[in-house]
């Protein structure tokens, strides 16, 4: 703390700093906010102020726990992991309510899988989904994305920026574009 106050005391506002120089003070604040949110985080644990959400998100945790029992049961004593088959089985027995559980069904009479996107279509990516029309046994087709547009999920601004603009945190329902955009993102 006391070399950022001779820091400060050196800095004036009309000076010219070398743009190195500038970059390492904008990390080092950046730096010192990640620890401040930090902190402030681990206090609120502390004394028990956890966020509705986070109590949401531990159930779910819960569930996916019981699938990953579930799942251990599978494997033998010698540690061999079943067929594919044998373990698509173990899972849907297991039914812990997941959406993204992979199954087959008929569209216009070809078997297509459910809940996988794939490219192409008249979007970027289309989707099997079952569920979204008014009979809940039928299949649809969800297509998603801008063919011309390409993805840069690697970049984090643009990631964050397309998340909030989408309202991906509020993206719950697998019959929508949205839903399955925010998914890729």
């Amino acid at each position: 703390m006391a070399d950022t106050k001779v820091l400060l005391d050196m800095i004036q506002d009309e000076d010219d700093l070398p743009e190195w120089l500038e970059t390492k003070i904008t990390k080092a604040g950046d730096y010192m906010s990640s620890a401040a949110r930090y902190i402030a985080g681990t206090v609120a644990r502390d004394q028990g102020q956890l966020e509705e959400g986070v109590l949401n998100e531990i159930c779910e945790v819960d569930d996916y726990f019981n699938l990953y029992e579930s799942l251990q049961d599978a494997v033998d004593e010698n540690g061999n992991i079943p067929c594919p088959q044998c373990l698509y089985e173990t899972i849907v027995d297991a039914d812990c309510g997941c959406p993204d559980v992979l199954e087959e069904a008929k569209y216009k009479g070809k078997k297509v899988q459910l809940n996988k996107p794939k490219r192409g279509g008249s979007k970027k990516f289309y989707v099997y989904v079952k569920g979204c029309a008014k009979d809940k046994s039928r299949v649809t087709k969800v297509s998603f994305g801008d063919p011309n547009m390409k993805i840069k999920k690697s970049n984090p601004k643009r990631r964050k920026s397309f998340r909030a603009r989408h309202k991906c945190a509020t993206a719950k329902d697998k019959c929508t574009a949205r839903y399955w955009s925010c998914k890729k993102w």
